[in-house]
């Protein structure tokens, strides 16, 4: 929900196919009767990424991590991988307060086809203030990943597609 005075902001991810060509973007938004209440409020300002990435090249399992304190109590509706070519694989842990450790997630990763994972209503993470989430990637810069367009190179943080990324875009309410 975007109360009135917000500001939104986008930035969009285009990849040079070596020829100029037109590109349009839609973006719907949905008017709610006055009252109304949503099921889950989606809050930002958590960044789970990792912006001081070094990928050296010809590296084939090279392991990244981030880590965010939740300041209030959260619950995760979606979990959703963002790395670009050489992502490989993702998982996110909640460390709690307590200092016991729980896996919440991984998914192999495919630059191709980027997916959104949505948990169910009842299988939702629910984590107290203080968790700390840590989100662990990993990343192959070799000539054996199909997707990397140059494995002798050095990769680091960018928005092209031949540069890479390293986000846990999980979407948490409150």
């Amino acid at each position: 929900m975007l109360p009135a005075g917000s500001i939104f902001s986008l930035r969009v991810h285009k990849h040079s196919s070596g020829k100029e060509v037109d590109a349009r973007l839609d973006i719907g938004f949905k008017f709610h009767p006055k009252g109304y209440k949503p099921k889950h409020v989606l809050k930002g300002g958590t960044s789970m990424a990792n912006f001081d990435m070094d990928i050296p090249a010809g590296e084939e399992n090279l392991r990244l991590d981030a880590y965010t304190v939740l300041k209030t109590p959260t619950k995760f509706i979606t979990f959703e991988p963002h790395m670009h070519a050489s992502g490989k694989r993702m998982c996110i842990q909640a460390i709690y307060p307590s200092g016991v450790r729980e896996t919440l997630d991984c998914a192999g990763y495919n630059h191709n086809w980027v997916k959104v994972y949505n948990y169910a209503d009842d299988a939702a993470p629910l984590l107290p203030a203080g968790t700390i989430v840590h989100t662990i990637g990993w990343y192959d810069n070799s000539a054996k990943n199909p997707r990397n367009a140059e494995p002798r190179n050095w990769k680091g943080w960018g928005n092209r597609s031949i540069d890479d990324m390293f986000f846990n875009l999980a979407s948490p309410s409150r």
